[in-house]
């Protein structure tokens, strides 16, 4: 890539030749991040997701596209497990940084898990709420006392502590369904 194309995506004017160009080099680096965050389970991109929140630079003007400082966002990634080379790193300022800093939002997007689910599968779960169209969200404390009804059951909770599938599973539940992620107390029927 030539230096006047680099600049041009610093800038933030992307031509369709240096996005595609961008997006090719990008592609294995964000699989890879997305990898290493699932060696945890969920709770490693749920974990880097809340971590890029709390680092967020908050910006009055811009309230549509959060950004972050980018040492900010390295120091994150390594936090959860994420080592890079200072050429991915760059990579990933080149494809989604602007003047302002790193828009994160744009970043997670990318490395969700989601993306790499087939589509059928995602039809199955979808399927599995029966009034998805019309009630598209769930009371997160109905959620969260029905998921743990259904791993721990009444006759069982003196094992509770004694298993530890059982108590990851809890505690991913409470990291995931957490009231930072769900200000507003309802839970999309997606998530």
């Amino acid at each position: 890539m030539s230096p006047r194309e680099k600049m041009s995506l610093r800038t933030g004017a992307f031509s369709s030749a240096a996005s595609i160009i961008t997006s090719e080099e990008t592609a294995p680096i964000l699989r890879k991040i997305t990898d290493l965050l699932l060696r945890s389970g969920g709770v490693g991109y749920l974990n880097l997701k809340r971590q890029l929140h709390k680092g967020c630079d908050d910006d009055k003007r811009s309230k549509l596209k959060k950004r972050i400082n980018p040492v900010t966002f390295k120091s994150i990634l390594v936090e959860c497990g994420v080592l890079l080379t200072p050429a991915e790193y760059g990579h990933l300022r080149v494809a989604f940084s602007d003047e302002g800093g790193l828009l994160f939002e744009d970043f997670l997007n990318h490395v969700c898990p989601l993306r790499y689910v087939g589509e059928d599968c995602v039809i199955k779960l979808m399927g599995m709420f029966s009034d998805y169209n019309s009630q598209p969200t769930v009371p997160l404390n109905v959620l969260l006392h029905s998921l743990e009804d259904a791993l721990v059951t009444k006759g069982d909770t003196s094992q509770v502590g004694e298993s530890p599938i059982i108590t990851s599973a809890l505690l991913e539940i409470k990291i995931a369904f957490d009231k930072i992620n769900y200000p507003m107390g309802y839970v999309p029927a997606r998530d």
